[in-house]
């Protein structure tokens, strides 16, 4: 489990929700993203709700503006290359993707 805070100036908009997806996709495990006042999720857990990432849509929805705090949770072979991935990628302000 990791939280960041959205650094890209405009959000997560369609550029960066499809890297998002692409990227959480070439990783052996399922990731889950969580926002406060989401309205469309998957699941919930302790309370949270959470929306599978690999959907470009869903992250779409999130409507996450730069500031915003978002917790991600992964579970599978390569949950934690995939956590430490995203972190990389959301703290470069989407811009770089590794």
């Amino acid at each position: 489990m990791i939280q960041v805070i959205v650094q890209n100036d405009k959000g997560l908009h369609m550029r960066p929700s499809s890297t998002l997806a692409t990227l959480t996709s070439k990783f052996d495990c399922d990731v889950y993203v969580h926002k406060d006042g989401m309205e469309h999720y998957n699941f919930i857990l302790n309370g949270k709700k959470y929306m599978n990432v690999k959907s470009v849509l869903g992250v779409l929805t999130l409507a996450a503006c730069k500031g915003e705090a978002l917790e991600f949770i992964a579970t599978g072979r390569e949950s934690e290359k995939a956590i430490h991935a995203i972190e990389v990628f959301v703290n470069n302000g989407c811009k770089t993707c590794i």
